[in-house]
Parts: C-alpha cells; sequence; structure tokens
C-alpha cells in the first residue's frame, strides 16, 4: 500500500525536508519552481492544530493546487491527538506526517526526545492513526539517526505499525543541526 501511495504522488525524487521557519507557502512554492516535487508545512503541536477553527487550519496548512503534493507534520506524545489532527488535515494533504526528528525539547516529550525515551509509544501512535478507517491518508514519520545504531530497527518498527514512509535525518538529537551527518547509519 505504501508503493501505492508513493506512485500515486507520482514517485518524487526531489523532496524538501520540514526546515524551522521555511516550509510556508512562499518557500515551498519557491522550491517547487526549482523542481522540488513533494514538500512539508511547518511541524505544529497535535493540539494546537485540534485547538484552532477550521479558518485557522487553512490559513496554517496555506492549502494551493500548486503546492500538491503535500504533507502536513505534527508533533504529540498522545495517538488519540495524533489520530484527531490528523483526520481533521487530510482534506487539506496527501499524508501526515508524525515528527519524531525535532531536537529541541519543547517540554513536552515531542519529536526526537519522544522518540529516544519512548519508541514504543511512538509505534503505537503510528499503529493508532494508520489502522484507523476515518483517516484517508497515510502516515509518515521523520527520526533521527538513533544512539546505538538502533535506526534500523526503529524505522522497521515504524513500518512494521503501518507508517508509509520514514524520512532519517543523517544526525542525532544532540547535535541539532550541527557538525557532520552520518550518512553510513
Amino acid at each position: 500500500e505504501a508503493w501505492a501511495w508513493w506512485r500515486s504522488i507520482g514517485c518524487p525524487s526531489r523532496v524538501c525536508a520540514p526546515m524551522v521557519r521555511a516550509s510556508e507557502l512562499a518557500f515551498r512554492m519557491l522550491v517547487r519552481s526549482h523542481g522540488v516535487e513533494l514538500c512539508y508545512t511547518p511541524m505544529l503541536s497535535a493540539r494546537a492544530f485540534l485547538a484552532m477553527d477550521l479558518t485557522e487550519r487553512e490559513r496554517f496548512v496555506e492549502p494551493n493546487a500548486q503546492d500538491r503534493p503535500l504533507i502536513v507534520q505534527f508533533c504529540t506524545n498522545s495517538p488519540d491527538e495524533f489520530l484527531d489532527a490528523a483526520i481533521a488535515a487530510q482534506h487539506l494533504c496527501d499524508a501526515v506526517d508524525l515528527n519524531l526528528g525535532c531536537p529541541v525539547d519543547l517540554g513536552r516529550g515531542y519529536g526526537a526526545i519522544l522518540a529516544e525515551q519512548q519508541p514504543d509509544l511512538c509505534v503505537g501512535i503510528v499503529r493508532r492513526a494508520a489502522s484507523s478507517t476515518l483517516l484517508k491518508v497515510p502516515v509518515t514519520c521523520k527520526i533521527r539517526i538513533q544512539e546505538r545504531g538502533t535506526t534500523p530497527s526503529f524505522a522497521k518498527r515504524l513500518q512494521d505499525a503501518g507508517c508509509s514512509m520514514v524520512c532519517v535525518h543523517c544526525r542525532t538529537r544532540a547535535q541539532g543541526g550541527r557538525g557532520a551527518g552520518d550518512w553510513g547509519e
């Protein structure tokens, strides 16, 4: 099913990774004009998205027919919040992403901290959303290289839980955005 989805969005070979303060519509359209085929929205907590009314949600995603395929990314530590946010966003995107790669400690145990400290919960969040009959778009995940060489097994667990695509940032959480990436992990 994951490959069918990938083919349905044109098998993009040029993907613009989600970046802080550089994933809004204007930037997405700029990179698309240079050949990027798949983009992400800025990361937002699932809880914050659910607290928005419909107009605010659309203002955040900034839907545009020329900006597809598009993945909406959320951070959360709650399977129910992720599923509810994903369902609320699915008409605006081609997939929803559980961001398990953000290295910043937002004080809620999201992102890379969640992946490091509670990998079973991460798998449960993906499984809950991917198995829901109410969610009509795929679930993807962004992760970072895990400590102790566990990246491949963690990615496989996410895949087995229903994740259609795992994107791996080539640095650890401790590295943040600094230092050389590890392309061998």
